[in-house]
C-alpha cells in the first residue's frame, strides 16, 4: 500500500528538528488515519483550546506503513499518539522515548467469532482458526488469555490478522481480532452477528493509545509538555461530554465523511476512555508492569525494562492531583 499523498506532504513540511521549532508551534502525529479515533486532538484544535495554551498545533495522519515512533525520534514529529507497546519496544532498544498521558486506558481490542459458530469463549478456541499474527503485537493479548486459562495455543491455527476481514467474511477464519470502535462496527454494519470475547475479562489488561514524547523534550520545555497534555486531555474531556459536537470536529478531518460511521465509532470509544475509576490521560505502575511482563514472556523483549521509568505521571498528576480515583 502505497502512503497517502496527503501524509507524506505534511512530513515534508514538519521535517525539521525539534530544536528548530518555537515552543509554541507543536506537531503531533497520529497513530491511523483521521477518524473518531481521535476526535479530543480535534476538538482540542476547532474550541480554541490549544490556541488559549499559546499552541500552535498540527496533527500529522498516520498509517500502517508509518513508523510514528520514528517520527518522533527523527524531529519531525513533537509527539505522537502510539501504541504502548510500540513505546516499550523502542524503550528496550535505547530510545528514550517516553508516555506523559494514556488516552485509551482499557483497550478496544477484542476477539470475534460469528453469532452462529457457537465459539463463545477462549475455552472453544481449540481446533479453530484464528486470524490474529503480525498485528503489532496484539496477538500477544491472545496468547496471554489462552495461557491464563491453561489452553494449548498449538491446538489453534494462527494465521494472518486480515485487516478488510475478507476471510472471516467467507467463513474460511474462525476468530479474528477486531477493534470495538473500528472494525466492529463495519461488520455489525454489513449485518454480520458476532460473539465477542474480551481480553480483560479473562485477566489480561492493557493500555492502548498513549501520548508519547522524548525524554529531551521532557528536559528542555517541561512547560510546553504540560500544557500539550493538560489541552489534550481537556479536548478528550469535552469530547466525551458533548459527542455530538465531537462528531461536528471529526467530520473536519475524517477520511470517511459519514455521520452516522464516525459517531458509532465515537460512542465506542467513550467507555474505553472514561472508565470510571480514573481521569483521562491516568497511568498506573501496575499496568506498565504487567504489559511488560506479557511482552518479556513471549520474546519481544529481551527483559531488564524498568516500568517506573516508561512513563512520566507528573504532568497529568499537575492536573488532576497526586491522588486521582474517583
Amino acid at each position: 500500500m502505497k502512503k497517502p499523498v496527503l501524509a507524506l506532504l505534511a512530513l515534508a513540511l514538519f521535517a525539521c528538528s525539534v530544536t528548530s521549532l518555537a515552543v509554541s508551534d507543536i506537531a503531533i502525529g497520529l497513530k491511523w488515519y483521521h477518524q473518531a479515533q481521535f476526535a479530543g486532538f480535534y476538538i482540542a484544535l476547532d474550541n480554541g483550546i490549544y490556541e488559549d495554551a499559546d499552541l500552535s498545533v498540527t496533527l500529522i495522519e498516520g498509517g500502517p506503513e508509518i513508523d510514528k515512533i520514528n517520527l518522533l525520534l527523527t524531529g519531525i514529529v513533537d509527539f505522537v499518539v502510539d501504541s504502548p507497546e510500540d513505546l516499550l519496544i523502542h524503550r528496550q532498544a535505547g530510545d528514550d522515548v517516553v508516555a506523559v498521558a494514556v488516552l485509551y486506558q482499557r483497550s478496544p481490542l477484542v476477539f470475534i467469532t460469528r453469532a452462529e459458530s457457537g465459539i463463545l469463549r477462549p475455552h472453544d478456541f481449540i481446533g479453530k482458526s484464528a486470524a490474529i499474527l503480525s498485528a503489532d503485537q496484539n496477538e500477544l493479548q491472545f496468547f496471554a488469555m489462552v495461557e491464563k486459562l491453561g489452553l494449548d495455543v498449538n491446538q489453534v491455527l494462527l494465521l494472518p490478522y486480515d485487516y478488510d476481514y475478507s476471510a472471516f467474511y467467507e467463513g474460511s477464519i474462525d476468530i479474528t481480532l477486531s477493534y470495538v470502535n473500528g472494525g466492529l462496527i463495519r461488520l455489525r454494519d454489513m449485518g454480520y452477528g458476532v460473539n465477542i470475547i474480551w481480553p480483560g475479562d479473562y485477566g489480561v489488561r492493557g493500555y492502548s493509545d498513549t501520548l508519547i514524547t522524548t525524554q529531551a523534550m521532557i528536559d528542555e520545555h517541561p512547560d510546553v509538555v504540560q500544557r500539550v497534555v493538560r489541552a489534550s486531555l481537556a479536548g478528550w474531556e469535552q469530547a466525551i461530554s458533548r459527542p455530538e459536537q465531537a462528531v461536528d470536529s471529526i467530520l473536519r478531518y475524517a477520511r470517511e465523511p459519514d455521520r452516522r460511521l464516525q459517531r458509532e465509532m465515537m460512542l465506542a470509544s467513550i467507555p474505553l476512555l472514561a472508565v470510571g475509576t480514573t481521569p483521562i490521560g491516568w497511568m498506573d505502575l501496575e499496568t506498565w508492569t504487567s504489559m511488560i511482563h506479557v511482552l518479556t514472556n513471549y520474546g519481544v523483549l529481551a527483559g531488564g525494562l524498568d516500568p517506573a521509568r516508561v512513563y512520566d505521571q507528573r504532568f497529568v498528576q499537575a492536573i488532576y492531583g497526586q491522588e486521582a480515583n474517583r
